[in-house]
Formats: structure tokens, C-alpha cells, sequence
């Protein structure tokens, strides 16, 4: 050790702490699949921790999105048990209509993740990752504080792959065996799959049913473009009816969305405007004669992936009724009508966007993600 009269070493200055480098991967997943899995090695080679965030997490089953939240997070889990980082896993809501709540939610579900780590956010590089396929991929462009390192496009015989194609030979839309099938989306995507279509033979069956519904009427719309030399959107309306606090509900009888509550409405008839196709329909379906009545909003609904069946874009008219709820008869294609609490409808519950609709138009409908963020912490 030094002695008195020696001088001691000059003191030094800590080093720069290391930042935390975290990789954001948002995706759907439907299932995940052996190219989802490349963009997550992709991102554990520059990255400390992943964050895996589910887009559609709390939506009907349908054909393009089969598996619940909970499902896909254990496809997830099943898939990166090597990971070589700490994977996480996150629910993320859609929001159709409002891509600035939607960056809300991703800032959100990061922060709090960031906080469960017990990390500050000022010490974190967030990296965005995954692979631009398409113009969905747009969304990589709205973190401009954040960093991109994107992975390369993964593919298999030529063709990038995409779980559309996993869940169409599924649904008996197109042919492929099993083993081509586990060479191109690999074994733990096909496996979780096959075994919830296995366990769940009744709900499969249906969503084969919607998928055949709607590829019929994308061969149709296809039919109608091929015939005019472009594309032609299909026309429809719905009703928001609201009264005593209360929403105008169907459960839709027929496919698609078969058993899921809807708004009334329907496609437009010849020489029918908006308004007189919407009137019509809320009779056919509800029994409520809204002759007398003027809509307080009206408002086209025409998000590219709003329905399943193709290019179908809606108005939505508001009509708000005083009084005492005024009873509902069910008919035409409405398996039931009924009055539903404004606070008590989910996005679960509803058909194609409808509740994105709402949402947009009213109020009193709830944006439920941050409970369900603050849920999950607890």
C-alpha cells in the first residue's frame, strides 16, 4: 500500500454507463412463423432485450385473425425457447381510424415495459425491427426518436413468406402438405395450428365458412374490376343508435360474422341514397321506424382492411332517441336485436370495425388499452 509520502494514484472518472439497447417487433402473428422468428435472431444480435408487441389482441376471431391474444403468445413462447435475450410479450389494440392513438399505445405498452425492467426510458435506445413487406409496414416511419434496424425479407422458394398462406391451406383454400407446409412457415407455427383447429372443431369450422365467404367476394370484386378496368368498391351503411345511455345492437344471423354483434345496416339497394338505405335497414333488422328522425352525424368508414370480404367501405349515421328505450323485433338477417350499455361494449364483441366506429363517434365508448396495460402489470 502507498506510504505518506508517496503520491497516490490521480482519481478517476466512472465510465459512460452502457444504454440499453431494446427491439421493438410489432406484428399480428396469426400465427408466428419461421419469418417472424428470423427478424427476432435478427434482432438479438444487436439488441440487450426484445419486446414482442400482438397487434389485434383483443378482436374476434376471424379467418385473417384466428387466435386469441393468449394463444399467440404462447406460439410465441413455444417458438423462442432459445432465445439467447429476455423476450417479452405484449398485447396491442388496433385503432383503425386514429393513427395517432395508435402511436399512443405503442409509446405506451414500451414505456410501461421499460419500467417493469426497472429501467428509466432515459436510459434505453429503443430499436425498431422487423421487415417492410408492404405498406402496413408504413407504421416504422412514426418513431422518429427511435432507431430502425430492420431484418433481411425471409423467404422460401422465392417468395416471401407470409402466414396469409398458412392460414389459407387451413381453411382448404389452397392445397399443400404437411411437410411443405412446416419447410416454409416451420414446425412450431403449423403445430399451433393444427392443434387448436384439432381441439376446437367447431370453431374451425366456422371461421372455414367465413373464409370461404370472404374469398368469394374478393373473386367477385375481382370479376367487377376486371370487367370496368379498375378497382370498384362495394357500398353499405350502418346505424348507430343511441338511446338512454344505450347502443342499438344485432347478432348477425348469417356469415360473415356469424353470432358477433353489429351495428344495423346493410348494403345500399338501387336508386336508394344513404339516408333511405339506412332507414330501411334499421326497420328490417331492429323494428325501430326512424322516418321521423335526422341523423346528428354522418361519417364514411373506408379503412382498406376494414372488412375481410374486400373493398367494402360504409357510412355510419348517429340517430340519438329521447325517451324510454322503444322495444326491438329481430328480423331479416339478424339472429336478435337488443339495447346495449354505451360502457359495456368491447371490441370483442363486434363485428368487422364496428366498434372502431363507435369508438370514433361516440364518446362514452371506452378506449379500454391503458387498463388493460395496468391489468397486466399487476
Amino acid at each position: 500500500m502507498p506510504t505518506a509520502d508517496q503520491d497516490l494514484p490521480a482519481a478517476t472518472e466512472p465510465g459512460p454507463k452502457a444504454r440499453h439497447v431494446l427491439a421493438v417487433f410489432i406484428g399480428r402473428f396469426q400465427p408466428f412463423h419461421a419469418g417472424h422468428r428470423a427478424v427476432v435472431q435478427h434482432a438479438m444480435g444487436f439488441a440487450d432485450s426484445v419486446l414482442i408487441l400482438v397487434g389485434s389482441a383483443f378482436r374476434p376471431r376471424t379467418p385473417r385473425n384466428p387466435l386469441t391474444y393468449v394463444e399467440r403468445a404462447g406460439g410465441i413462447a413455444a417458438a423462442l425457447q432459445d432465445a439467447t435475450v429476455p423476450i417479452a410479450v405484449t398485447p396491442l389494440v388496433d385503432t383503425l381510424y386514429d393513427d395517432a392513438a395508435w402511436g399512443q399505445n405503442v409509446r405506451m405498452a414500451v414505456t410501461r415495459h421499460i419500467l417493469d425492467m426497472g429501467l428509466s426510458p432515459a436510459d434505453v435506445d429503443v430499436v425498431l425491427t422487423g421487415y417492410e413487406k408492404d405498406k402496413s409496414s408504413a407504421y416504422v416511419r412514426w418513431f422518429p426518436d427511435w432507431g430502425w434496424n430492420g431484418a433481411p425479407v425471409h423467404s422460401h422458394g422465392g417468395e416471401t413468406v407470409s402466414a396469409t398462406g398458412l392460414r389459407n391451406a387451413f381453411y382448404g383454400l389452397v392445397e399443400a402438405t404437411e411437410d411443405d407446409l412446416i419447410a416454409r412457415y416451420g414446425e412450431v407455427a403449423v403445430s399451433v395450428l393444427a392443434g387448436w383447429a384439432h381441439q376446437n372443431e367447431g370453431l374451425m369450422a366456422g371461421l372455414r365458412a367465413e373464409a370461404l365467404v370472404a374469398a368469394d367476394g374478393k373473386a367477385r370484386q375481382a370479376a367487377l374490376a376486371e370487367s370496368w378496368g379498375f378497382p370498384i368498391a362495394l357500398n353499405t351503411v350502418d346505424a348507430v343508435v343511441v338511446c338512454a345511455g344505450q347502443i342499438c345492437l344485432i347478432r348477425r344471423g348469417q356469415y360473415p360474422g356469424h353470432g358477433l354483434l353489429a351495428l344495423p345496416g346493410g348494403f345500399l339497394e338501387a336508386e336508394e341514397t344513404g339516408l333511405e338505405a339506412v332507414l330501411r335497414e334499421v326497420h328490417e333488422e331492429t323494428g325501430l321506424d326512424l322516418s321521423g328522425h335526422t341523423p346528428v352525424q354522418r361519417r364514411v368508414f373506408d379503412h382498406p382492411d376494414r372488412s375481410e370480404r374486400g373493398w367494402l367501405r360504409t357510412e355510419a349515421f348517429v340517430f340519438e332517441l329521447d325517451g324510454p328505450l322503444p322495444p326491438l323485433q329481430a328480423g331479416d338477417d339478424a339472429a336478435d336485436a337488443m339495447w346495449i350499455p354505451m360502457g359495456a361494449v368491447t371490441s370483442e364483441l363486434l363485428f368487422e370495425d364496428h366498434f372502431d366506429i363507435l369508438e370514433t363517434l361516440l364518446d362514452a365508448v371506452p378506449s379500454p388499452y391503458a387498463a388493460q396495460l395496468s391489468a397486466r402489470r399487476g
